[in-house]
């Protein structure tokens, strides 16, 4: 229940309180009236030309007349204490209700929020875990053309080199060394990428140049 329902009720019971003491006065100026009333009839004819003045209060009518009141008042304001108690625990109640609801909403928020987080956490994981996938194939066929096309090279590079042999050899023969020392410079670029045999044989024919370079008569 709000602040503005109490207050309204505190100052209905306010409101009850001063009747109440009202009425008190009220009812004990009728009770003089009456009494008034009584001795006007009890007064014989031949009297009622002469009204009597009313016998005052005497201190102990007064005294009862006010306890009278007084106990008219705090009835009133046992009752009035009575109805805010009351207003009282039925605001704490809802009070009580609606902080109840508040967190219920809030925990079915959160697991909502955490569920959300889980999805969206498992779609990651599958997108990332397929984006790998997608780059392994991918990385896996970039390294089988480079291998095949190095091999291709390979092949190319080694049909190159025995060619050169070849002709390396016809130069040694016929004693050419001028035209032997360029097809080996030839050679020596290309060793590092030809297989270990065609290394063997370039290294083989290397040293037969120089044995017949020192061979060669000097002048």
């Amino acid at each position: 229940m709000k602040a503005e329902p109490l207050t309204m009720l505190a100052a209905a019971s306010a409101l009850a309180l001063s009747l109440a003491l009202a009425g008190c006065e009220q009812g004990a100026q009728t009770e003089g009236e009456q009494q008034v009333s009584q001795q006007q009839q009890a007064t014989p004819p031949e009297q009622v030309g002469a009204v009597e003045a009313p016998a005052p209060e005497t201190e102990a009518e007064a005294s009862a007349r006010a306890k009278r009141a007084l106990e008219s008042a705090r009835v009133q304001a046992q009752e009035a204490v009575a109805h805010l108690r009351s207003a009282g625990e039925e605001a704490g109640a809802a009070a009580a209700v609606a902080a109840s609801q508040a967190l219920d909403a809030a925990m079915a928020k959160a697991d909502e929020t955490a569920s959300s987080l889980k999805q969206a956490s498992a779609q990651a994981s599958a997108a990332a875990a397929a984006a790998a996938a997608a780059a392994a194939e991918k990385a896996s066929e970039l390294a089988n053309a480079m291998a095949e096309k190095s091999g291709e090279m390979a092949k190319g590079t080694g049909a190159k080199a025995e060619e050169l042999l070849a002709e390396l050899q016809t130069y040694l023969e016929q004693n050419d060394l001028d035209s032997a020392q360029g097809v080996m410079d030839k050679l020596g670029k290309l060793r590092d990428q030809l297989p270990e045999d065609l290394q063997k044989q370039i290294d083989k024919l290397r040293e037969q140049m120089a044995d017949m370079e020192s061979s060669e008569p000097a002048g």
